[in-house]
């Protein structure tokens, strides 16, 4: 008779809900649309490299971007607004675009 094979447990298993885990990308939008914003805004050393990839990447536009994530961060909210509507945030990237 063939040994049992002991099967090895995963030492831990991440169990999330559905509207937890869109809290938490909706609040990950939220803090990088800040950060962006913050780094567009203030002139600090802190915030100058930030602020230069930004620019090279986006140019003018680059002080829009964080309202783009800001925008992204509602759509994940899933509030019964305005601004967490699909339309508007895709009519956003399309303009932003």
């Amino acid at each position: 008779m063939p040994a049992k094979r002991a099967r090895r447990k995963k030492p831990f298993k991440l169990k999330l809900k559905k509207k937890t885990v869109y809290n938490i990308f909706s609040l990950g939008f939220f803090l990088t649309g800040i950060l962006f914003l913050i780094a567009t805004i203030s002139k600090s050393e802190s915030t100058m490299a930030l602020n230069t990839a930004l620019y090279e990447k986006f140019g003018s536009l680059a002080l829009l971007f964080p309202f783009a994530l800001f925008f992204f961060g509602f759509l994940f909210l899933r509030l019964k607004m305005y601004l967490s509507q699909v339309n508007v945030t895709v009519g956003y990237l399309v303009i932003f675009t």
